[in-house]
């Protein structure tokens, strides 16, 4: 395996690694002597009581003790007892090798020579320290150290290089170690009014018999207890459960104060503790807090307990406890569960049984034995802790000589006392890791080993205040303590290291010192309280929810090192990292690149432009304030720093052979000098009359500045003098230095671009002047027409053009007056952007074009608006071409790259999406051939994925406005100046996709390798190919090893989250290859089940359905075994049948889902069109004859109630009775026979209600099955009977002959069916 390091500090950095992962060896005691031993442990013991933790044991630098090796090693070859000459197979110390390393370097200075060349320094890495290397990874490191270029490396340079390297990445690990709590905390609301003493857990006991072994905290619930004795009961998540209050039990005048609580979760009870000497006991049994022991005869007031049940027998249980006058008391119970812990109370309701402790002591109460160790500390008891382990107890107290005793009540093993200054106010034991950890008034931890107390093995040093809480992490070997000024810090035993601070700020319990304090290993949360609660947990993110970020803050650039082969970050916090490109890990970072201090305090500054030198081995970096920082990159030390006189934001950075230039806003361009200071600075007369927001270098000796207001400067680099002015919203020619554009080409040409300066600028500049308010409307003509209510246009030309912009109507108030959209002039839509839609945000040089001609750009620009424009320095140049590369309409363009080639051009939007464009006949003079056309047509085919999507033909025409973008230019075309009939023309789009959901700020290729870099708002940075296939983000999950040349072979199959969620179709479809996996599949589900359901419903479709299913069925895979009889299981429902087609007079039929089929053209007087009709004319017969009127237009609900009582009928319509059958029919279609039969005409309504008194005539038919059904006849004026029970499905088959006197009624419950005789309706 080929290592990946060659400093001389990797084998310090690895000692380091296998010491922090190694187990606390000296941290374990010395194995009981007397006695059984204290179980297993994973460790030796320790044989000497001043051995300490091995892990940075003394504070000493490793490179000091190294370089104190090898001066003694170097002693010992000079006097000649070492050997002269190395053996290639000889297995020597690192410290060795680097010594002779160091002995070649002192040779060379010996000679004459300034350090070795890269010749001499392979020579001597292979020699030494870097025989497993190769050639390209030595090359690599010489030019990492030599950062300044001068092309030999010294000791000293070496050396330095490599401390600072392990001192920059010890720093990375320890920023990167995972926080064990966040900063923000959450504030608990609760009943309680005074000091909360106590925070305890109560676990849930299971009843079923089982045996546990451990208590599980993540099923229980929390319980809280206040001075004043109110009791909280609270889930894991601190919602409250219950409130109680233990005083209203006490039958005294004056309220006591409760110290201390234990839960006795074996028996479900609760043991308080107040200052009436007393230990109280109440039932938790149900959702009753009943009172059931009170044990009295206490000497001194009980100030702390512990309480401990044997999970194997939970009958037995140590209740321990310490009090005021440095006594140790407890009580062993061996039959808890067999009536109670000091036995069985009264039959009766509610009733407490009272306990003398005196009387335990003399064991007068059956199954508890009490023991007492009397005055074994000076002071009042602050903390005891029962050890069941090895059946001892800890108890401490703040006197010194006391601080801490260790011992047991039987006497077996030796007592002991740890001194400490000051006492001891709070301490924890880890079973685990078998030691103690105690914090006192000295405001340290100190470490201590069980079995030896006069000195202790670690001491933990940072707070400021008395430590009143201990807390041991025994599974993440972490120590989490409080002080009294609410800071937490929380300690790493393996290093001995701060791995959080968390201030006492942020925890609101002022003014209060923090009193109760419980940690929750299982769920990761620390209680702590004072007058209220407060919540600090570490929640575990939820995978699919979150999002991998390479940064804390937003990129600002992320770019590839062609000499490293990595990638260098940098983001708004002010922090650079180095990425390797292979795998996607931080192999360095840095922080506070740029700072200043405020009120003591040292506070990053943002960075806002960065870029590598001219050989690319160093970093210049530039702030918010001024600063411009050059860096060694690969250690991150700094070696140059400037300051720009005005302290004004760097917004762009170039560096050539030996100068840096540096532009910002404030004008003007600085030049200094690399490697001298800031008295050689220079800077060139101010040019610009905005902020200059980009600058680019323009080989042999130009030099591009652009500024806010869309102008773009040409400079001599050498002397400083302008060549020549570029600006879209003035001319499409270039503006010399006397201020004229050239006028050259065709009249027609000239009638489009202005002729003269001076009127350019007459019309941007009153245009200008209308913006800054509505008083200076009249200077630029530009008056508002109140009657009209619309601006006054001064020309019929501009009456032509209508624009609209969102600034038009917020420029000017009278505007929002105005009914819909106000349109406005070209005139003003161009002032409009060149005042605020014109900056150029990046400016790129494109070096393998030619660089002085009037057809070929070579200079591309981007920025407001998303407008991306060609420029040709040339005179007779200018504007070549433009075009719009933004996603959406009023995006702008922040970043460009083009590849070593000029063939690409890679834009990326304010929306997150990256385009790909084909410039490699654009703007451009010479131009490929029709052969080579078509062949570049094909390599751009089998390249891109969303160019062979596209369907792009050859025929179609190249450099025109896209169909779908002819609606933009409409409304918000670009300025009338730039002469868009010419000037605006599209280059091919190859690729288009979204690689972020927020702003692009930086974009970069890799040429030799075929990888775009993209870095964005969302604080992401990620690496693609070029064809939109997501490899990964750096900082997330380790990739695997990418080839040298990724291609469209190379493909991962995976998607960014965000992506995923909110990415349109185009989007997936590119980063998926062209493959569309889901949609395929359920794609052929639907068409299999589809086909086979109208295979059974059409006939003229059962041609297509048989060949449809027909290669289906070719396509599914088969068994060896089962042969073609075996077919696969599918998890997808049927769809559901579909419904009748019920026929309503005067209504469209509806169906709620349809299948589909290819339409074919039917004939309108077939058959099946006659037979509708005649079923339709059939059921206006049977309605009219049934005295039911058309059904009229529906109408809202509310309106039908209102005419319902209103209208209101004098005598109400008779109900009819019906039968259960058509009831259950009725209630099933919602629609009532009874309601039928009352839709009647109001003239005929009332007659017919007051003559026909006689109820209607029941009737008993039976159905063809044998059923029986109910049928209702009613005699008319004419004589003739009319039955009302008809068909309630309303189907046709009711009417398919008209000549028929026979009406089916029927259930669609049951299927059966009965014949009722109506009249003939041919009669």
């Amino acid at each position: 395996m080929r290592r990946t390091s060659l400093t001389p500090m990797t084998a310090l950095e690895e000692e380091h690694r296998r010491m922090s992962l190694k187990p606390l060896v000296s941290l374990t005691p010395v194995q009981e002597t007397q006695g059984k031993a204290l179980g297993n442990n994973h460790v030796k013991p320790v044989k000497s009581a001043t051995n300490k933790l091995e892990p940075k044991t003394r504070r000493t630098s490793r490179a000091i003790t190294t370089m104190r090796r090898d001066f003694y090693i170097n002693r010992k070859y000079n006097s000649g007892d070492g050997p002269d000459t190395l053996d290639p197979d000889e297995i020597l110390d690192d410290e060795v090798l680097l010594s002779r390393l160091q002995r070649m370097f002192i040779a060379a200075e010996e000679d004459e020579k300034t350090g070795l060349d890269i010749d001499e320094f392979k020579e001597a890495m292979q020699k030494t320290v870097g025989r497993n290397n190769t050639q390209e990874e030595i090359e690599i490191l010489f030019m990492k150290v030599d950062a300044n270029c001068d092309g030999v490396v010294d000791w000293e340079e070496f050396v330095t290089y490599n401390l600072l390297e392990y001192k920059e990445k010890t720093l990375m690990m320890e920023m990167l170690r995972e926080k064990p709590f966040p900063n923000d905390t959450r504030e608990i609301d609760s009943r309680h009014r005074d000091i909360i003493v106590k925070i305890l857990f109560y676990p849930n006991v299971r009843k079923s018999g089982a045996v546990s072994s451990k208590i599980c905290y993540k099923s229980g619930k929390y319980v809280t207890l206040s001075k004043e004795g109110v009791i909280g009961l609270w889930s894991l998540s601190m919602r409250n459960l219950k409130y109680y209050n233990a005083n209203q039990y006490q039958n005294r005048k004056t309220q006591s104060w409760f110290t201390d609580m234990v839960a006795m979760h074996n028996v479900n009870m609760l043991a308080l503790t107040s200052t009436d000497r007393d230990i109280t006991i109440f039932d938790l049994t149900g959702k009753k807090f009943t009172m059931r022991y009170y044990l009295t005869g206490f000497e001194s007031c009980i100030t702390a307990m512990d309480y401990w049940v044997n999970p194997n027998d939970m009958n037995f249980a140590i209740l321990i406890f310490g009090d005021t006058a440095g006594s140790v008391s407890s009580m062993r119970f061996d039959s808890v569960l067999r009536g109670g812990p000091f036995g069985a109370t009264s039959a009766k309701k509610n009733t407490c049984k009272r306990v003398s402790f005196p009387e335990i002591m003399k064991g007068f109460v059956l199954g508890v034995k009490a023991y007492k160790m009397s005055n074994i500390h000076e002071d009042w008891v602050n903390k005891v802790l029962y050890l069941p382990e090895i059946d001892s107890f800890l108890s401490s107290c703040q006197c010194p000589q006391t601080a801490l005793f260790f011992g047991d009540f039987a006497g077996k093993k030796k007592r002991m006392y740890f001194k400490v200054n000051k006492g001891v106010l709070s301490f924890d034991y880890s079973h685990s890791l078998n030691i103690i950890v105690t914090g006192g008034m000295d405001y340290m931890l100190r470490v201590w080993n069980p079995y030896v107390n006069n000195k202790c093995i670690v001491l933990l040093k940072g707070h400021t205040k008395p430590v009143n809480h201990v807390v041991i992490n025994g599974t993440r070997h972490q120590v989490i303590s409080i002080d009294k000024g609410r800071s937490i810090r929380v300690f790493d035993l393996r290093d001995q290291a701060c791995l959080q601070h968390i201030s006492g700020r942020m925890i609101k319990c002022e003014p209060f010192p923090i009193t109760a304090v419980f940690y929750n290993a299982a769920t990761r949360t620390l209680l702590i309280a004072a007058n209220q609660i407060v919540m600090l947990e570490k929640r575990e993110e939820e995978e699919g929810f979150s999002e991998t970020v390479s940064h804390n803050k937003p990129i600002v650039a992320a770019m590839y090192s062609k000499v490293f082969g990595s990638v260098v970050s940098a983001c708004q916090e002010s922090v650079v990292s180095i990425w390797d490109t292979n795998s996607g890990v931080k192999m360095m970072q840095f922080v506070n690149a740029h700072s200043r201090i405020e009120r003591g305090v040292m506070v990053p500054v943002e960075i806002t432009a960065l870029c590598f030198d001219q050989n690319g081995r160093r970093l210049v970096t530039g702030a918010r304030n001024g600063t411009v920082h050059v860096w060694n990159f690969n250690n991150g030390s700094l070696m140059q720093n400037f300051s720009l006189p005005d302290s004004s934001d760097v917004t762009g950075l170039v560096c050539t052979q030996h100068s840096i230039y540096v532009s910002g806003w404030g004008k003007m361009v600085y030049i200094y000098v690399d490697g001298s200071g800031e008295e050689h600075r220079k800077n060139w007369k101010m040019q610009h009359k905005e902020d200059i927001l980009s600058i680019a270098d323009m080989p042999p000796n130009m030099m591009v500045t652009g500024s806010y207001d869309g102008e773009i400067v040409i400079w001599s680099r050498e002397t400083g003098q302008v060549n020549c002015r570029l600006n879209a919203c003035i001319s499409v020619k270039p503006i010399t230095e006397g201020g004229q554009a050239r006028r050259h080409g065709s009249v027609k040409e000239q009638n489009v671009i202005p002729t003269t300066q001076s009127g350019t600028f007459d019309h941007v500049e009153s245009t200008h002047k209308w913006l800054k308010g509505k008083a200076k409307l009249s200077r630029a003509g530009l008056l508002f027409s109140k009657k009209s209510g619309e601006f006054a246009k001064q020309d019929s030309s501009d009456e032509e053009d209508e624009c609209k912009h969102p600034l038009l109507p917020a420029l000017h108030p009278d505007s929002f007056n105005c009914e819909g959209d106000s349109q406005f002039s070209r005139n003003e839509y161009d002032g409009v952007c060149k005042s605020y839609e014109s900056a150029v945000e990046k400016i790129i040089f494109l070096d393998t074009r030619e660089p002085s001609h009037k057809e070929t750009a070579n200079i591309v620009t981007s920025g407001a608006e998303g407008w991306i424009r060609f420029w040709s320095i040339h005179h007779e140049g200018g504007l070549l071409g433009q075009f719009n590369a933004a996603h959406r309409l009023g995006e702008s363009v922040f970043t460009i790259k083009s590849d070593t080639e000029d063939n690409y051009l890679f834009t990326g939007d304010t929306e997150g999406y990256v385009k790909i464009w084909d410039i490699r006949d654009y703007c451009k003079s010479k131009k490929m051939n029709s052969a080579e056309r078509k062949a570049h047509y094909e390599f751009l085919r089998r390249k891109f994925t969303f160019f062979r999507a596209e369907c792009h033909q050859e025929s179609k025409q190249l450099y025109t406005v896209p169909s779908y973008l002819k609606n933009v230019f409409a409304s918000r075309p670009p300025p009338e100046s730039s002469n868009p009939k010419r000037t605006l023309k599209y280059p091919m789009l190859v690729n288009s996709f979204r690689a972020h959901m927020r702003s692009i700020n930086s974009v970069d290729y890799v040429t030799d390798r075929e990888l775009l870099i993209t870095g964005s708002a969302d604080c992401s940075i990620r690496i693609w190919t070029v064809n939109g296939q997501f490899i990964g983000t750096f900082g997330g999950e380790k990739w695997p090893t990418l080839p040298n040349i990724v291609t469209n072979e190379y493909f991962l199959s995976q998607i960014p989250k965000d992506i995923r969620r909110a990415g349109s179709a185009r989007t997936l479809k590119v980063m998926h290859g062209g493959k569309l996996p889901m949609w395929q599949s359920a794609i052929s589900i639907l068409k299999h089940r589809g086909v086979e359901r109208l295979k059974k419903q059409f006939g003229h479709l059962q041609e297509v359905a048989s060949q449809v299913l027909d290669k289906r069925e070719s396509n599914e895979v088969s068994s060896n075994i089962l042969g073609k009889s075996y077919k696969k299981q599918m998890n997808h429902r049927m769809p559901p049948t579909l419904p009748k087609f019920i026929e309503t007079p005067g209504k469209v039929a509806v169906y709620h889902t349809l299948p589909f089929v290819e339409l074919t053209p039917i004939d309108p007087f077939t058959d099946t069109i006659k037979e509708i009709q005649t079923r339709r004319a059939g059921n206006l017969a049977m309605n009219k004859l049934r005295g039911l009127n058309p059904r009229k237009p529906d109408t809202p609900a509310i309106l039908q109630v209102f005419n319902q009582l209103v209208k209101k009928q004098g005598s109400p319509v008779q109900k009819y009775k019906l039968g259960n059958r058509l009831k259950k029919v009725a209630d099933r279609y919602q629609s009532p026979i009874s309601a039928r039969g009352r839709r009647r005409k109001d003239s005929r309504s009332a007659s017919k209600a007051s003559s026909s008194k006689s109820q209607p005539e029941t009737k008993v038919v039976e159905s063809r099955d044998g059923s029986r059904a109910e049928t209702k006849v009613v005699e008319s004026r004419d004589g003739s009977r009319t039955d009302l029970s008809e068909s309630l499905e309303e189907d046709e088959n009711a009417c398919d002959k008209l000549g028929s006197s026979t009406l089916s009624c029927g259930s669609p419950g049951n299927g059966s069916r009965a014949d009722v005789k109506l009249p003939s309706i041919v009669e």
